[in-house]
């Protein structure tokens, strides 16, 4: 932001205010294009790492009879999940087509916020079909023999198993939403306090 600060300094300072306030303007615009383009590759990069896993990670179900749930969900879970991900892709592919095309305080401000609004319901709808995945595989694998031994997790034979049960999953279902959280902060919350920066800074523009 050295760039940005001694523009800022110049207008302040009133010399020749219109040239430094559209300076200080070009100088967020380029930040925030930059910044909505990690965003897309980040995603793109996030996207492809699933759909690969998918294709070329299958666990040996014959010998783990709990993870036979997979066979079941395989399909549905990879169709959602590259459904999901290739619509938002596409939505931040217009984020940055459209960021690039700003000619205008007011447009880049309503294009910060549209980016905004999209990479917030980006993680909530992956978090939660992510939450859904993960309770019915817990579920599946706590209630289902193990191996070929017939070994069960969890005997459901009375109202506390199934409060334990409840518990257990929820548990660990909040602990895998809270790492997949704090990866989504490091992925895409410092990108995003650059574009509230940006954001703020543009507010005070008076053009």
């Amino acid at each position: 932001m050295k760039e940005l600060d001694l523009l800022k300094k110049d207008w302040n300072k009133e010399k020749h205010p219109k040239v430094s306030s559209d300076s200080i303007y070009k100088m967020i615009l380029k930040k925030s294009s930059s910044v909505v383009k990690w965003i897309f590759i980040i995603s793109l990069i996030e996207i492809g790492i699933g759909l690969l896993s998918g294709l070329f990670y299958h666990p040996n179900i014959e010998q783990q009879q709990s993870l036979k749930i997979w066979q079941k969900m395989h399909l549905p879970v990879s169709v959602i999940s590259i459904a999901i991900g290739l619509y938002f892709l596409y939505k931040f592919y217009i984020n940055y087509r459209t960021i690039n095309t700003t000619n205008s305080v007011k447009e880049l401000l309503t294009n910060i916020i549209n980016t905004r609004r999209t990479v917030k319901q980006y993680v909530l709808v992956n978090l939660f079909f992510l939450s859904i995945v993960v309770a019915i595989s817990l579920f599946y694998s706590f209630t289902t023999p193990m191996n070929e031994t017939g070994e069960i997790l969890f005997e459901l034979s009375s109202s506390k198993d199934y409060i334990i049960l409840i518990f257990t999953i929820l548990f660990a279902t909040v602990f895998v939403i809270g790492v997949c959280l704090f990866l989504y902060f490091l992925l895409y919350g410092l990108l995003m306090r650059k574009l509230n920066r940006n954001y703020n800074e543009l507010k005070k523009l008076d053009l």
